[in-house]
């Protein structure tokens, strides 16, 4: 098969851009979930840590009562403590409230039904501590240019990318013959 005519040129343009634009679709999706699944896990850890903060504050009050109606300590080192376990509590309330949140933006993006959304949990997999990181580039791969200034990494700098092409429908050029 050789090269198209003229007159499919346009269509083959069109259909390019259009998997092009489909590709960016599904690549800005995949980021997206990405992102919310390690949002999600460091939401985890964080409700965790405020989860035990919490546990430390409460029996510091508690502690702090006793020693308070005892006559060993003010009712200022009391009221203290009431309100860092009170602090306590509101950040794990408001970490609870990220985690329900990104669980459900996760299962929006995947695709989820709402009733699972609402009733389900999502599956976390491996805490982010554990997530292996991938091995450096092996030597002779080439590295990406991160900076956009500098043309010697790239390996033809004469290069220009092509003009972008529209996604909507080509009006035609000519009338079609009566």
């Amino acid at each position: 098969m050789g090269p198209l005519p003229p007159r499919h040129r346009g269509g083959a343009r069109q259909l390019l851009s259009t998997v092009a634009a489909r590709d960016t679709v599904r690549l800005a999706l995949t980021a997206q979930v990405a992102r919310t699944y390690f949002d999600l896990r460091a939401y985890d850890q964080q409700l965790q840590v405020a989860r035990d903060t919490l546990a430390s504050r409460e029996s510091t009050q508690e502690l702090r009562k006793v020693r308070f109606e005892l006559g060993l300590t003010s009712e200022l080192d009391y009221r203290q403590a009431i309100a860092e376990a009170a602090a306590a509590r509101s950040t794990v309330h408001s970490l609870q409230y990220n985690v329900a949140a990104s669980e459900a933006a996760l299962g929006v993006l995947t695709g989820r039904s709402p009733r699972d959304i609402v009733t389900g949990t999502v599956d976390r997999g491996l805490a982010v501590d554990a997530v292996p990181v991938p091995p450096p580039c092996p030597p002779g791969c080439p590295r990406p240019c991160w900076n956009a200034a500098r043309t010697s990494c790239r390996p033809n700098s004469n290069w220009r990318r092509p003009a972008p092409t529209s996604a909507w429908p080509r009006r035609p050029t000519s009338r079609p013959s009566r």
